[in-house]
This record gives structure tokens, C-alpha cells and sequence, in this order.
């Protein structure tokens, strides 16, 4: 029965959330350091080498926003990879509750939120592997560092339950030297003795 009242609550809540799309994008605020705390973790985890020299990290977020996406420069036929063209948002929360231990409601709508237009990415993540922030809307339109970038790493803002103690995020990564390594998913983290761990995770989309 609580899960039953937890769906009405959240189509309820999709529905206004949706309703409002304009009025939340004209209120998107800056990432804050925890978020690119916990970015990082996902990162370190899932996408990170021992060979890794270094990467291109966009300078935009991911949204929900299809045909066309968010001008990041990844594009997953017509999409982020966060949901396809033809997923509505309670399609979404619906896919990853099957998957994903401990998602809620709360979680989710947070992410949403955040995500109905991008973010700017105003710094590197705090990893000791060398970053160039850039994308197809950077001032600078092609890059001037030597060699080659070993990935590209996109990922959205990060939604948070009430006291911040549990956290969503989407990252995905495109590998030019291994294309089994291109694939963007979603990460539950929990904050722990100080640090943020991951407790699931699930991959949206991949290459091969």
C-alpha cells in the first residue's frame, strides 16, 4: 500500500514539476562542493585508470531534455542518456526504483529539478588527474592541450534528500580509445563517517 501512495505521489508531483519547467529554469542555481564531492567519487569509481593521463570535463550539465539535448556535446539519439525521447519522467523514476536500492521519491524530484536546464561547471572535480573544463559552448573552440584526451565525462547536478544524507547523480563518459568503456548511468551515494559512498549503481545506456 505505501508504495502505492508513494507512485500518486510522485505522478502528482512530476505533474507540477513539469507544469512549472520555465519559471525552474529561470531558477537554476550554481553546483555547490559537495556536489562535485560526489561527482568525483562516481567518477574515481567507475571511469578512472591507472593509465589515465587526462580528460575533458563539460562544461555544462546534463538535463532530462530531448531532440535536442542540453548543449554539452553528448548526444544519445536525441538525449543526455538520462532518459530516452520516448520516457516520460514517471517512466524514469519507475525504471530506476526497480534497480536501485534505496531511490525515493524525494531523491528523484530533487534531481529533476535541478535538471530541467544546465548548470554551469565552474571548476574541476577534486581529482589529482588533470581536467580541461570545455564544450561546444566554451569561448575557446578547440582544444590546445598535447595529446589526446583519454575520455570526455558529462553528468548532471545532483539531487539530494532532505538532510543530505543520501544523494542521485547521472554521469556518463565517452572513451575514444575504448568504446566499451563509453556508458552513463546513475549512482546512489550515501554520506558516511564523513565521506560519500556508493550504494548502487545502474547503467542507462552504453555504446556496445
Amino acid at each position: 500500500m505505501n508504495r502505492i501512495y508513494e507512485l500518486i505521489f510522485l505522478s502528482m508531483t512530476l505533474s507540477v514539476l513539469i507544469y512549472a519547467q520555465d519559471s525552474l529554469k529561470s531558477n537554476i542555481t550554481l553546483m555547490d562542493s559537495e556536489e562535485y564531492s560526489i561527482i568525483a567519487t562516481v567518477v574515481k569509481d567507475s571511469y578512472l585508470q591507472k593509465d589515465t593521463k587526462w580528460f575533458i570535463l563539460s562544461n555544462m550539465t546534463t538535463t532530462f531534455e530531448c531532440d535536442p539535448p542540453a548543449n554539452t556535446g553528448l548526444n544519445i539519439n536525441g538525449s543526455s542518456g538520462m532518459r530516452t525521447q520516448d520516457q516520460s519522467p514517471q517512466d524514469v523514476y519507475n525504471e530506476l526504483a526497480s534497480v536501485l536500492t534505496g531511490l525515493t521519491p524525494e531523491l528523484f524530484l530533487d534531481l529533476m529539478s535541478k535538471s530541467e536546464a544546465s548548470s554551469t561547471i565552474n571548476k574541476e572535480l577534486p581529482i589529482t588527474i588533470k581536467q580541461v573544463i570545455w564544450g561546444p559552448s566554451s569561448s575557446t573552440k578547440t582544444l590546445k592541450e598535447d595529446g589526446n584526451p583519454d575520455f570526455a565525462i558529462y553528468h548532471s547536478r545532483v539531487g539530494f534528500n532532505k538532510d543530505r544524507s543520501l544523494a542521485l547523480v547521472y554521469v556518463a563518459s565517452v572513451n575514444w580509445k575504448d568504446r566499451s568503456k563509453s556508458y552513463g548511468g546513475y549512482a546512489i551515494l550515501k554520506f558516511e563517517n564523513s565521506i560519500w559512498k556508493i550504494l548502487a549503481k545502474y547503467r542507462k545506456w552504453s555504446l556496445m
